[in-house]
């Protein structure tokens, strides 16, 4: 028959062409210099494609080890530059191209034969000719092919849209928007911009969140007029929904709370001890006042973003700052006061200074979001404990007695004259806290203290109660000055200060006190700072305000005052009431400094009482936040970490607390971590087999015997608390399985990102177990960060040694399980051959069948007959052929063996006369460098089928995201007897892959018009040729959806 081309001229590739295979080994050996012990793909590749030859050459099927010195010249690996087998490359703008080695080249042409007669009938005689021609590549030229300029509409989102005729676009140069150091020179290319796309997005987008915030209403965008140049602008929230008719009345209330703050807090400022001056309450109030202005004329001189801020002594110290009291008390005695105050107000200086220091220092090197891995479970047990800690300190105010761990403790509290202050106290904040969690309205703690002294003097002027009676009592507070006049002017705490009785010998011993109240003071600034900033929306930045913290704090130092920060609670109280101004905060600045002005005399007009309540009622808030807040929300090892930060506070001290609080944290977050998964998936190697195109019948049987193969995948940071469950795992699940037995174990460490020693040695311990049970063991995808803790314990050492021989280590899982598919095949394929048989029917037609011959059988006729009663079912019965014979599909021409080792499954029968004529219709080409045979950009009148002869093919997806990096992962390998193409090819689609063919390569390959011809000419023919490709293609397809499949389970 002749052949049925129109064309008789022989089209070649004349695309310019780069040889990159020399490249990609150059990186594989550069990237992989240091790791001499791994198995090269190449190696692998090498012994993959000696199984072809085995499967169809009797003379090499032999049980021979496998040689992994071989490496033929026409076999080509690229290997992978990162996990995987994955690697990356980087366009620039400029003229589109890529700066790297890496190159896209246009399709192929069509590929034509002249007319060939390929099989000339006698298709059983091996001396045969193979009659065809072969097309070369044509030496290539480096000279860029000149592409058309493509305009890309871009949004200003980062979308693309459709152009419309109605539109309004404009042309907007690349530079303008795009870093040019990073993209090169791109001032010729331009994108489109959709500004109605653009603007109609800003309107909806904007409307839809004025809608779901309430204070959307009023707050005046920049929107309307916008475009995609035009910055968004909001006003601050202050500006923009309170009325500065407001700001006397936020004034006073903020006043009213520094004034409630200072009678509970700054009370408590020093200890109530004998060594204490008989001014300490008021210079205690004082020195809480003097901080606060202090914090308060910095934040409202305009450098906080927080307009309206309020800034107050740091309450949460408190019980460090008694710590320190002790401290100083033990180590100077008791009988020289003077020297204690003096050191005292040192030691407090001191604190504040080094606080203000370590504030400024995390702003200037922005390490705001530092403190934010502190744990918060600690942070809320020290809270809890200083929860605790104002119970106890109000029980002392009141009754005169600290807190001991005794019985004498408690029978002193209870019967002491003032037992009915402290329990009325008590009463009263704990009545207020149930009541608050009812009712969450923030001026009800305000009113709430302020109507409490009005009552309890309507009280007396109805009973008629002696003021100095009742101060006597307790019920009132009984100050008496040094001088024994009850004034104190504000300015008293200064005259504490003499460095000359100051006992400097004694300051490093409160050193750790003062560290642990710096650490401590510390953590609350970057949780109230963003908090605040979500409550008033004002976007600033932490860095900045803990600069300003330590500006607060060091200049409170500098005047011998104490630390200072920006209070959550009181700033959103004074805010909301209107005073989101730096006006309205100087106003509560000065309000402030004239309460200080005034002095403390009234405070002997206060009732015990309200003191004590404020002081229990903040002890309950706090106990609350800690104990019953957080019981239904942290975890179990959470809750009790917390209440055992605040027994631990309580009995050995706020220093001691933190510490054990920290260690019993670790101690958890092991225990916690070591529960963690470390291994992600565990399948066989049937589950997810190479992406090695081979054979259908080599594939049947790896799928049967994959399941000698586990594949473990481990992910996280392996350590000596994960890795017992690998060992665990490995021990119950694999080793003592008793229904097959496992030969191989992959070791997928690619998702790991990092290990300790105590796991690396114990994975040599975990190599010596399965040496001694002749299991492999097999590494692949370790990252460099746990590569190097396993080269320390020499565990990757000598790879190639005798004392390795069951140990194997690849640079991705591709080459890892193509190397066991080899081990498997090797050691257990043999034992079935393939055999063909040619069968004449009576009607004088020949029919070809594949199936395997059994070894126990004798050569001869009786043997063919053996073999067709070992095929399941044949198709055509043995009663109606005249002659059965077994031929030697090797001895036929090119591309009559090729189509027949490939197309023809095992136990499937096909006429003989079907291969004969599609070998009229393939055409053959040798590759001599790399070759693009397809890719995203080949036109579909170009697609064909390909059929591998010798060498090998890559098959890549393609991905190129929007910042114009391509990532390339090779997705398949071609060996010889592999076919490729038939989908694109049959659903005339474009490719959505890239398909290169290695240098060296023969394929064979058949195009639109000789199909067509084939269709016209031989329509049967022309459809068992499709049922025979969609066979071969049918295992390639199981093969992705298993991919597929296990992709899921990450």
């Amino acid at each position: 028959m002749e052949h049925q081309n129109s064309s008789n001229k022989n089209e070649i590739y004349q695309e310019p062409q780069v040889d990159t295979t020399h490249v990609f080994n150059n990186e594989f050996e550069e990237e992989h210099e240091h790791d001499k012990s791994l198995i090269s793909p190449e190696k692998v590749r090498h012994e993959t494609l000696s199984w072809i030859d085995r499967e169809f050459n009797s003379d090499l099927r032999s049980s021979e080890g496998i040689n992994n010195e071989g490496n033929p010249s026409e076999i080509k690996v690229i290997s992978s530059n990162n996990k995987g087998d994955e690697k990356y490359t980087e366009i620039s703008n400029k003229n589109n191209k890529r700066r790297s080695l890496f190159r896209y080249f246009s399709s192929p042409s069509k590929l034509l034969n002249n007319n060939t007669n390929i099989y000339s009938g006698d298709y059983l005689n091996p001396l045969s000719p193979s009659k065809f021609n072969t097309i070369k590549e044509l030496p290539t030229t480096n000279e860029p092919k000149e592409q058309s300029p493509v305009n890309h509409q871009y949004s200003y989102y980062g979308t693309f849209s459709n152009p419309t005729e109605n539109q309004n676009y404009s042309y907007e140069s690349l530079s303008t928007n795009l870093n040019n150091k990073r993209y090169g020179d791109s001032s010729n290319e331009r994108f489109l911009i959709d500004n109605d796309f653009n603007k109609s997005m800003h309107n909806s987008y904007y409307s839809d969140k004025e809608n779901l915030s309430p204070m959307a209403l009023s707050i005046n965008t920049n929107l309307t007029n916008a475009n995609e140049t035009t910055p968004l602008t909001v006003p601050p929230f202050s500006s923009t929904t309170l009325n500065s008719s407001n700001e006397p009345k936020a004034v006073l209330l903020g006043v009213l709370l520094n004034l409630l703050d200072s009678l509970s807090y700054g009370i408590i400022i020093f200890p109530k001890h004998e060594t204490m001056p008989s001014t300490y309450v008021q210079s205690g109030i004082s020195m809480f006042l003097v901080s606060t202005v202090v914090a308060q004329s910095v934040y409202a001189s305009g450098i906080s973003k927080f307009k309206g801020g309020n800034g107050s002594m740091m309450i949460e110290v408190m019980p460090f700052l008694h710590i320190i009291c002790q401290r100083v008390i033990d180590n100077i005695g008791a009988d020289k006061p003077k020297e204690i105050i003096a050191t005292i107000m040192v030691a407090y200086v001191i604190s504040t200074l080094l606080t203000g220091i370590v504030f400024y220092l995390l702003g200037l090197f922005k390490l705001g979001n530092v403190m934010s891995f502190f744990p918060r479970h600690i942070l809320i047990g020290c809270i809890g404990g200083i929860g605790l800690f104002l119970l106890q300190t109000g029980i002392e105010i009141i009754t005169g007695y600290s807190f001991e761990l005794d019985l004498s403790y408690i029978k002193n509290i209870f019967t002491t004259p003032t037992l009915p202050i402290w329990l009325v106290s008590m009463t009263l904040a704990l009545g207020l806290s149930i009541v608050h969690t009812k009712i969450h309205h923030p001026l009800l703690v305000p009113t709430f203290f302020i109507t409490l002294p009005i009552i309890f003097y309507i009280i007396v002027w109805i009973g008629k109660f002696n003021l100095d009676h009742l101060r006597e009592q307790g019920w009132l507070f009984n100050l008496i000055s040094d001088d024994g006049h009850g004034d104190v002017p504000f300015y008293t705490f200064w005259t504490y200060y003499d460095f000359k009785a100051t006992q400097w010998s004694v300051i490093p011993y409160t050193l750790s006190t003062i560290f642990a109240l710096v650490f401590f003071g510390i953590l609350h600034v970057p949780i109230n700072v963003p908090a605040l900033s979500v409550s008033v929306n004002t976007e600033v930045d932490i860095n900045n305000e803990l600069k300003i913290h330590g500006y607060t704090n060091f200049i409170s130092g500098l005047i011998g005052s104490l630390q200072n920060y920006l209070v959550y609670s009181n700033s959103v109280l004074f805010i909301r009431s209107g005073g989101g101004s730096n006006v309205a905060g100087f106003m509560l600045g000065v309000g402030t400094f004239a309460l200080l002005v005034v002095g403390t005399s009234f405070i002997k007009y206060v009732p015990t009482i309200i003191v004590g309540g404020l002081i229990f009622h903040l002890g309950f808030d706090l106990m609350k936040e800690a104990l019953i807040d957080t019981f239904k929300t942290v975890s179990t090892i959470e809750y009790v970490t917390i209440v055992l930060i605040v027994i631990c506070m309580d009995i050995w001290g706020f220093t001691e607390g933190i510490i054990v609080g920290i260690i019993v944290a670790c101690i958890f977050f092991i225990i916690t971590l070591s529960r963690r998964r470390i291994i992600r998936s565990v399948h066989s190697g049937a589950d997810l087999p190479s992406t090695v195109y081979r054979l259908k019948s080599q594939r049947t049987f790896l799928n049967d015997a994959g399941i000698q193969i586990k594949v473990i995948r481990f992910q996280g940071f392996i350590f000596f608390g994960t890795f017992q469950q690998i060992n665990d795992f490995i021990n119950n699940m694999i080793i003592k399985t008793e229904t097959y037995s496992i030969q191989y174990i992959i070791f997928d460490f690619k998702l790991v990102n990092g290990m300790d020693y105590s796991a690396s040695e114990a994975f040599i311990k975990i190599k010596s177990n399965l040496k001694k049970r002749k299991i492999y063991l097999i590494l692949c995808n370790v990252q460099p960060n746990s590569i190097d803790p396993l080269n320390r314990v020499g565990f990757l050492s000598n790879i190639d040694g005798e004392d390795n021989e069951y140990f194997k280590y690849f640079t991705n899982y591709d080459s890892a399980i193509e190397w066991c598919e080899n081990m498997l095949l090797e050691s257990q394929y043999d034992a079935s051959k393939r055999a063909y048989l040619l069968k004449t029917l009576e009607d004088g037609s020949t029919r070809l069948l594949l199936t395997r011959e059994n070894n126990q059988s004798n050569h001869g006729s009786s043997s063919v007959y053996s073999m067709l009663q070992y095929s399941p079912s044949p198709i055509t019965p043995i009663s109606e052929c005249t002659s059965i014979v077994k031929t030697n599909i090797n001895e036929f021409a090119q591309p009559l063996k090729l189509l027949i080792h490939t197309l023809l499954n095992e136990n499937y029968e096909v006429g003989m006369n079907v291969f004969v004529e599609l070998t009229r219709y393939f055409k053959c080409f040798e590759i001599d460098k790399d070759k693009v045979l397809w890719d995203k950009n080949t036109r579909v009148i170009e697609n064909q089928i390909y059929i591998v002869e010798s060498g090998q093919a890559l098959l890549y997806i393609v991905h190129e995201n929007s910042n114009h990096i391509v990532k390339e992962k090779i997705i398949g390998t071609l060996i010889p007897y592999s076919v490729i193409g038939e989908v694109e090819f049959f659903s005339k689609i474009h490719h959505r892959t890239k398909l290169v063919a290695q240098g060296g390569s023969k394929l064979w390959s058949i195009d639109y018009t000789n199909y067509e011809n084939l269709c016209n000419s031989h329509p049967e023919v022309a459809l068992k040729f499709i049922q025979l490709i969609l066979q071969c293609s049918s295992g390639r397809m199981e093969n992705m959806l298993k991919h597929d499949f296990i992709k899921t389970l990450y």
